[in-house]
């Protein structure tokens, strides 16, 4: 649910309800603890007995935080320690989380949201009170003030040193809006981001992106008006589709007072981990057997920014061979349309995300110059492995090379079979497809290791698909369902379909001084579950997220196989 501050429509109010048949809709004024409320758009009103009055003059002189819910078309109120939901339409409030029931249901009228505001006013510690004769609503909270939040008044006299007289006024503090120079697309390390904060002149004002940085200083440069910057650190790993600005406005006296936390309505996405490139073939070092070997590289995203097919570069012996080549998200492969001389040769490949960061490799292998050479090593493939292949089935590898050799073979996920060498230069090997070796367009490859520490690869060229369906959702293991989240690093655990990779993302939601709104994610990382079913996160910091008796933290854990299916996804709540 995303909660928009300070987006509450001018025509939506909150009412009152007194009860006094006899009130008219025009000459009727409110006063907090002595001070008329004026109302900028609709005034106070009689509806059918009862006297309404609008939302923001009378809750903003109490001092109350108030938020809209436009999706549930909730009003939440907070003074001090208390905390109250109204749903339009409904007879129950919620009352820090306890159920009341009211005689009368929240109402829309005219276009104003109209709730009692006697029940209201009293529930967040004032006193509410009808003078008749003077047609006027008397409302009256306990420390006689308005204009200020009280919660923060009492914080801020407990803490104050005894330096003299306390001043007799403090100054509201109001963020009007959070805007920044990324509204969309990808930020990668050694970009900045620029934020502008428009509020109240002559304050503190700094922003923190959770999850990523704490509290960053910036400038007043006219009035009201406050500038910084961030620069994406290159030593750190990002990967986050939602990160939010948060920003915040103080009395730079230390008079306590404050606005309420505000987040900019554009998400960031932030992307420092460029790709990898692995599974290269021919294996690095290694000599052919083929003059005309199939070259292939797959390539992974980390779960952030997405590899840009579009951009992907291949060299071959310094000649770019990328329109020539077959390409995707996910994989590379290409076979050279001549014979290759013998000799070495060189393959680059450079893969960019879509938040345009570099992944580059480049490695060497060996055709053998003479046709005498080329028949040593690996002669021969022959194995079951092709077309679509489903768990269950067994792969049958029979290889025909020099003998002597440590032969292995992979495919896909399936890595480093051993090949028992049965007679002289004939190897076999065989292993059943588990519903965890999902797999798309994969190539089976063999490697043949000799004693004298030449290596030799071949690769099958048809291609092997594995239709497992979506891995099982993963189980979190740690922390415990409904726990709590005490402070420091958090290590999150858990079980999955063997060589599947866990996508986890940990997102929050903050009630600031009684305010929600302030949301995002703080955490995402792919992590690799191993043969054994088990994972485990690297540990995520959360100390940069706004705390707070009513912060919740959700993660979300889903499981992909190779052919990129995903599990349906597990959550898990903290607080």
């Amino acid at each position: 649910m995303r909660l928009v501050r300070n987006c509450i429509p001018a025509v939506v109010g909150i009412g009152l309800l007194l009860g006094h048949a006899t009130a008219r809709a025009d000459g009727i004024s409110v006063t907090v603890n002595g001070e008329p409320v004026r109302f900028a758009t609709v005034g106070p009103q009689e509806i059918q007995g009862r006297v309404l009055v609008p939302l923001r003059g009378v809750l903003e002189k109490l001092g109350a935080f108030v938020d809209w819910v436009p999706s549930t078309h909730t009003v939440m109120a907070s003074r001090g320690n208390m905390d109250l939901q109204l749903q339009i339409g409904s007879r129950v409030a919620q009352v820090n989380g306890r159920q009341v029931t009211l005689d009368v249901p929240a109402m829309t009228l005219g276009g104003s949201t109209m709730v009692p505001l006697r029940f209201v006013g009293e529930t967040l510690g004032a006193d509410v009170r009808w003078d008749g004769p003077a047609r006027t609503v008397l409302i009256t909270t306990a420390d006689g003030r308005s204009g200020t939040d009280r919660a923060t008044h009492e914080a801020v006299t407990a803490s104050r040193p005894n330096t003299g007289p306390e001043p007799t006024t403090e100054r509201a503090f109001d963020i009007r809006s959070v805007t920044h120079n990324h509204p969309s697309g990808w930020l990668r390390a050694g970009q900045v981001l620029d934020v502008t904060v428009r509020g109240t002149p002559g304050g503190a004002a700094s922003f923190r992106i959770p999850g990523v940085t704490d509290m960053i200083p910036m400038r007043e440069m006219s009035p009201g008006v406050y500038e910084g910057s961030w620069t994406v650190p290159a030593d750190k790993p990002l990967n986050l589709s939602d990160a939010a600005v948060i920003a915040s406005l103080k009395d730079p006296h230390g008079n306590g007072a404050s606005a309420p936390l505000v987040q900019s309505g554009d998400l960031l996405r932030i992307g420092t981990v460029p790709p990898t490139i692995a599974d290269l073939n021919p294996a690095p070092g290694t000599a052919v057997s083929k003059p005309q070997p199939l070259i292939s590289a797959t390539f992974s995203g980390h779960g952030g920014s997405a590899v840009a097919p579009d951009r992907l570069r291949i060299l071959m012996d310094g000649r770019d061979v990328t329109s020539e080549a077959t390409v995707t998200g996910q994989f590379f492969t290409y076979t050279p349309k001549q014979p290759l001389p013998g000799g070495k040769h060189t393959t680059e490949v450079w893969a960019y995300d879509q938040a345009g960061n570099e992944a580059h490799q480049k490695w060497d292998f060996e055709v053998p110059a003479q046709r005498a050479e080329q028949a040593r090593g690996v002669g021969s493939i022959v194995t079951n492995a092709s077309g679509t292949m489903q768990p269950g089935d067994i792969v049958n590898v029979h290889v025909v090379g020099e003998p002597g050799g440590y032969a292995t073979w992979s495919l896909g996920p399936i890595k480093d079979r051993f090949l028992h060498e049965d007679q002289p230069g004939v190897y076999n090997g065989a292993v059943r497809i588990r519903p965890g070796d999902a797999m798309e367009n994969a190539h089976l490859v063999v490697t043949l290791a000799m004693p004298n520490g030449t290596k030799y690869s071949d690769t099958n060229t048809r291609a092997v698909t594995v239709k497992a369906g979506p891995p099982a959702a993963p189980v979190i293991t740690s922390p415990s369902a409904n726990g709590r989240y005490s402070g420091g690093p958090l290590v999150v655990r858990g079980a999955a379909t063997p060589n599947s990779t866990v996508r986890l993302k940990i997102d929050y939601a903050s009630r600031i001084l009684g305010v929600l709104g302030v949301h995002g994610t703080a955490a995402q990382q792919d992590v690799h579950v191993n043969a054994d079913g088990n994972w485990a996160s690297e540990p995520i910091d959360l100390t940069t997220v706004p705390g707070g008796r009513n912060t919740e933290y959700t993660i979300t854990a889903v499981a992909v196989n190779a052919a990129n299916q995903q599990s349906p996804a597990t959550t898990m709540t903290l607080r």
